[in-house]
Parts: structure tokens; C-alpha cells; sequence
């Protein structure tokens, strides 16, 4: 390799390593940020499904009560100072309810009337009346459509995730009631999931879904994002967000990061097109991770962007290592190049190598040692002995597995030092264990390659670092996820039981029913439902008050438990003092059994009623319907024909049993 020829055999093999270096650097960051990107994107869905289920199961709990759905009902139908009456009774009636959930996790709870127009805001109960439907879509398909509607969507002022449940009294639209999370809310939950790195949170509007809905001086409590002109911040100097938790404003350095990355290409593309991607970028010397996570309104089109920036330092040591490894990988090829062209140099060019090599290793960020066949230690860098706690004169020429290695005689793989130099192959350990110099343990995770020469092995070259912060993440983050796993299970399990009697709730009975329809329909097995009704409840609530009253549902409910022993029975609270009780496989004759023995247990407990006409005790009327499921009959069809019966059990002086028309 004489002359040009040889330099430029020279500068084409660095070129290529370069290549190969910087395509391996550049892959590495890439799989960094889909990780990145995904655990974001779960933690932001893991907070927002919570949320809804917290949501659903206030709308279970809260508003299916009889006295609460009649009073929605009355302010519907009446008018002028008779109708601000009955809404200031509806707000003392759940105030304390919203009070309580108001400092967790609801920001809004809204009552609607049939035709959009606001019937009671909890947080401005001053303001109503004002028509809703041009600026809240929601609203309007969830009157119009009466189903329930989740998703973001943008007002005026307050922001979020919005749940909008249609409300029925006796088969009656009522109108809607919201409940609603703001994205401070949200950003608050997943800072504490993201804590232990770092993340900054922001979160920006897309200014097509927002400005029609402003009237002009509203226009002012915003102002344009500074990564893009279509998309727009809460303006930090108004104080009209100070009542909704402030404004979500972004940090120092996350502010000069914006400036950093607004004129990419890449990112005026896609914010254009409202897709959700990541990028990285640099700042102040280091690495950060920019997750732009797309927010759909109820119409399903991007309407906001929820960004995340980490920093990422496991980013910036794959730089580092890749300049390393170039700087490496380029000294290695001048070396060999220099070998052919100064051969007679041979010493001092040596000398000068294992300097450049002491340097290069001491400032690689890990700890690196050579041995001998014997494994005897020719070479240590600094970092290895920090790492170790060893002085670099006191460790060469000594047995390597006997100064640090724990001892693994008795490991399956044996000593990785020995296996390298026998087999000549190179050895990979994920976790192994060596000791400083007081003997403490700590894991590793090492290469272990051998050193060839005339095609005999006659060394090792050991490249390895401390793990144990790595291991110690690594559980902390099972750990998290175990919480979260369990936190979910916990507030679906809530969602699924009545609050006050801690029997199936509603929700519980409208799946249940339909499993057992669905298997009756197949097996072709009767069916049987009882609708129980307390006899005279609300003269009941009269005479002994809310608090008596309450306990009086939790005895009832106790008492149909007891009553429906086998295991298939189900028991549940219908709706305020009605309840119901599915029994598979069961005809009319054994439903009334079961009905008897019900009315025997409430007889025998003899809860005093001192102001019923018909009893002294509590009393319950039950209708009673059984039927093989068929094509000509359905669950609502069902539901009706116990219904009525209870209504003609009533109808006959109530403490009766009916199972037909």
C-alpha cells in the first residue's frame, strides 16, 4: 500500500465504517423514540380510559336515583322563578358530590336541556339558558341520538375530554348532563406516571376547530403557537382561566426548544395534516425526545396536540459511543495503514498506540480490561478503576478472576474469561456480578472478546459496566405498571356495584341479563326476573329521613340476597327503591317461591313503617314474568312484562306477588 493508492484505500475504508456507524446510530435512536412514543401514547391512554370509568360510574351512582331524575323532569317542564327554584334544589341536592370529585378528577358537571340550551353549570351556576349547540357537537348528537358521546372537544374557555350521558325519566328525553376533564387534569395524572423521567407537557388547539366558536374579545385570551401559525396557546396574562386551574404554559427551556424545532420541514408537514410523530433535537448539549400525540375530537378530526418532551440520555451515549467507535474504528485502519508504511517504526508506533488507547478507553463511559492466555490482567482503563476500586499498578498481572470476579465455579456457563480464550468465540453476559475492592457485589452486563495472533488466541479484551441503576428502573417500572394494572381493576370493579348497598348496580344488570338471555335462548331453559319494589318508600324517607332511608335499602338489599341462595341467582339495585333478580332455569311456580320466601325474610325482619297504610313493617310489592327466550320475544319485552305485573301488584294494595297480566 505505497503511494496515493494506499491513502485512498485509507480514507475509502474510514468512509464506509462512518457509513455503517452512523446507519447504526441512526437505527438505534430511531427504535429509542418508537419506545418513547409508544409508552407515551399508553400512559395517555391508560389516564383518559380511568377518567371515563371514573365518569361512567358517577353517571351510575349519581344519576340514576328517582328523586334526581324527577327533579330534572319538573325543571324541564316549568318555566320563569318556578324553574330557578327547582335548579337551585338540584344544585344543593349534588353539590356535595361535586364538591368531593371536583378536587380530583371532574372539572365541569353540566346539565342540558332537551334542546341543547344549558340547564345548570355547577362550576357558573349563575349562568344558564345559553344555547349550547353551535359550539358543542356533543351536546347536540347526544340529544339527538340519545347514546353517550365521549371524546375532546373545545369551548369557549374550558377545554377537554367530555362525557355526555342522555338522561330518561319514566321513557321521557330529559335532556343530557357532562361530565368533563380538563387537560390539566390529564397532564397532572401522567406527570405522575412519567415523573421519573422528566417529561414536560403542553398541550396546543388547532386553531380551525376553536376561533369560529370565539366572539372577539374572547379572540384575546389566546394567542398563535410558536411552532405554527394554525394552531394556538392559552394566553398566559388572562386571568379568566385562573377559575378552570390556570393555564398550561411551557417551561423555560421547553419554550426555546420550540424555537429550535419550528422551521423543520418534517414538522410544518405534519402539524399541517394534524398527524401525530416524534422527533429529536439538541439543546444546551443535550438530546431531547418532542412526542406529538394527536387529540380527535367527537368527530373523529384532529383537534389538538398533546406534546411530551423527555430528555434522552440514552440517546446522547449512543452519540457519544458512535463517535467513539468511528474515532475508534478510524484510528484502528490508520494504525494498520501505518504498520505497513513505517514497519521499521514498529516500537514507537506501538507506544504511541496503547497511549492514544489508554486516552480513548479512559473517556469511553465504560470499564475496559485485556488478559493473558493465563488471564493474567495486561491492560485496565481508568474507568474500570473507578468502577473497581483499584489502583491501575496494583491490579496488572493479576489473575482477573480471583481479584473481582464473583466466584461461578458452580455456573452452568463457567467463567467467561476461560470459555473466551478455549473456544475463541466471543461472550456476551446480560448480567453477571464482580466486586470492588471491599468486596461488595454489583451486576455487570460484559463482552468478552479474544485476542488473535497468527491465528492463536492469546488474550481477552473485557468491555463491561455497573447495571445497577438499569436493574433498579427496570423494576421500578414493573412496579408502576403493577399499580396502574391494579388501580384499573379497582375503578372497574367500582363501576360494576352500587355504592350504598355494595349489590350489582344497574350497568351489572343490564350485561348480566344479556349473557343469560343470550345462553336461556340457546339451552331453550326458562327465565325468570322479579322487579321488587319497597312499598311506600318515600313516606318512609318522610317519616324517618335520608339517612334511616339508606339504611333501610341496604337491609332490603341484604334481605333478597339471603333470599336467592344458589349460585346462578343475581341480585341487583334497579334504580333508586327498586330492585331485581334474575333466576336461570327457574318457572313461574319457582319464582314465586322465591318471591314468598323474599317477602317472608322482610316479614321476619320487621323494619318498623310507621307510616304505611297497608303495614307496620316494610313492605315489598314484586312482579314476576318467566319465559323461554324465543325470536318473538326480547330483553326489553321481558323487562315490560315484570314491570306491569309489579304495577298490578301495586295496584292491589301493594305487599302482593303478581305473575301474570
Amino acid at each position: 500500500m505505497k503511494g496515493p493508492r494506499g491513502y485512498v484505500i485509507l480514507l475509502m475504508s474510514i468512509f464506509i465504517a462512518g457509513i455503517v456507524i452512523q446507519q447504526r446510530y441512526t437505527q438505534l435512536k430511531s427504535d429509542h423514540l418508537k419506545i418513547r412514543e409508544s409508552s407515551q401514547k399508553v400512559a395517555y391512554t391508560s389516564v383518559t380510559n380511568t377518567l371515563r370509568l371514573v365518569s361512567r360510574a358517577l353517571a351510575d351512582e349519581v344519576l340514576q336515583q328517582e328523586d334526581i331524575l324527577k327533579l330534572i323532569n319538573d325543571i324541564v317542564l316549568n318555566e320563569g322563578e318556578q324553574r330557578n327554584e327547582l335548579r337551585g334544589q338540584l344544585y344543593r341536592k349534588l353539590y356535595q358530590m361535586y364538591a368531593r370529585v371536583s378536587q380530583h378528577s371532574i372539572r365541569q358537571f353540566h346539565f342540558h336541556f332537551p334542546d341543547g340550551h344549558s340547564m345548570l353549570r355547577f362550576h357558573a351556576p349563575h349562568k344558564a339558558d345559553d344555547d349550547l349547540i353551535p359550539y358543542r357537537p356533543s351536546i347536540a348528537i347526544a340529544n339527538r341520538e340519545h347514546i353517550i358521546v365521549h371524546g375532546y372537544e373545545t369551548g369557549r374557555m374550558v377545554h377537554g375530554f367530555r362525557h355526555v350521558y342522555p338522561l330518561n325519566y319514566h321513557g321521557s328525553d330529559i335532556g343530557t348532563v357532562e361530565i368533563s376533564n380538563s387537560f390539566q387534569q390529564i397532564s397532572s395524572e401522567l406527570s405522575k406516571i412519567t415523573k421519573a423521567t422528566s417529561t414536560e407537557l403542553l398541550f396546543i388547539m388547532y386553531k380551525p376547530d376553536l376561533w369560529y366558536k370565539l366572539e372577539p374579545s374572547q379572540q384575546l385570551l389566546y394567542t398563535p403557537s410558536i411552532l405554527h401559525p394554525d394552531y394556538l396557546c392559552e394566553n398566559a396574562q388572562a386571568t379568566e382561566f385562573l377559575d378552570f386551574g390556570g393555564t398550561m404554559q411551557p417551561s423555560e427551556y421547553l419554550h426555546d426548544i420550540q424555537i429550535n424545532i419550528r422551521n423543520r420541514p418534517q414538522l410544518k408537514e405534519k402539524m399541517t395534516a394534524g398527524q401525530e410523530f416524534a422527533l429529536i433535537t439538541r439543546y444546551s448539549n443535550q438530546f431531547y425526545s418532542v412526542i406529538f400525540h394527536s387529540i380527535k375530537n367527537t368527530e373523529n378530526k384532529h383537534a389538538a396536540y398533546f406534546i411530551a418532551c423527555t430528555p434522552e440520555p440514552d440517546i446522547q451515549s449512543l452519540w457519544v459511543n458512535a463517535l467513539i467507535q468511528f474515532a475508534f474504528i478510524s484510528f484502528l485502519f490508520i494504525l494498520i495503514f501505518h504498520y505497513w508504511r513505517r514497519s521499521a517504526c514498529f516500537k514507537t508506533q506501538q507506544k504511541s498506540t496503547e497511549d492514544f488507547l489508554q486516552i480513548l478507553s479512559n473517556n469511553m463511559g465504560q470499564g475496559m480490561y485485556a488478559t493473558d492466555k493465563q488471564g493474567r490482567i495486561t491492560f485496565i482503563n481508568a474507568e474500570a478503576d473507578q468502577v473497581l476500586g483499584w489502583q491501575r499498578d496494583d491490579v496488572l498481572g493479576h489473575d482477573a478472576h480471583d481479584l473481582f470476579h464473583v466466584d461461578d465455579n458452580n455456573h452452568d456457563q463457567g467463567c467467561f474469561i476461560l470459555n473466551s480464550i478455549i473456544e475463541g468465540v466471543t461472550c456476551r453476559q446480560e448480567q453477571a456480578y464482580f466486586k470492588n475492592k471491599r468486596g461488595e457485589q454489583f451486576p455487570v452486563e460484559l463482552t468478552c472478546t479474544p485476542i488473535y495472533t497468527n491465528e492463536k488466541v492469546v488474550g481477552t479484551i473485557t468491555l463491561f459496566h455497573d447495571i445497577t441503576q438499569k436493574l433498579q428502573d427496570q423494576m421500578e417500572l414493573l412496579e408502576a405498571k403493577t399499580q396502574l394494572e391494579e388501580a384499573n381493576r379497582h375503578l372497574n370493579k367500582l363501576a360494576r356495584i352500587d355504592a350504598l348497598t355494595a349489590i350489582a348496580n344497574r350497568r351489572e344488570f343490564d350485561e348480566t341479563l344479556s349473557k343469560l338471555w343470550k345462553s336461556s335462548y340457546r339451552k331453550k331453559n326458562h327465565l325468570a326476573l322479579l322487579i321488587i319494589d319497597i312499598d311506600y318508600f318515600k313516606r318512609y324517607n318522610d317519616f324517618y329521613g335520608h339517612q334511616q332511608g339508606d339504611l333501610c335499602l341496604k337491609q332490603v338489599a341484604k334481605n333478597i340476597s339471603k333470599a336467592c341462595m344458589r349460585p346462578d341467582d343475581f341480585v341487583a339495585r334497579y334504580g333508586g327503591e327498586e330492585f331485581v333478580v334474575l333466576l336461570p332455569q327457574t318457572h313461574d311456580d319457582e319464582a314465586i317461591q322465591v318471591a314468598e320466601k323474599i317477602q317472608e325474610r322482610m316479614k321476619q325482619a320487621g323494619m318498623a313503617h310507621p307510616d304505611s297504610p297497608i303495614c307496620s313493617s316494610v313492605t315489598l310489592s314484586i312482579g314476576i314474568c318467566s319465559v323461554v327466550p324465543h325470536d318473538l320475544t326480547s330483553e326489553q319485552h321481558f323487562i315490560d312484562c315484570a314491570d306491569r305485573r309489579l304495577y298490578v301488584a301495586k295496584k292491589r294494595g301493594r305487599n302482593q306477588i303478581c305473575h301474570q297480566d
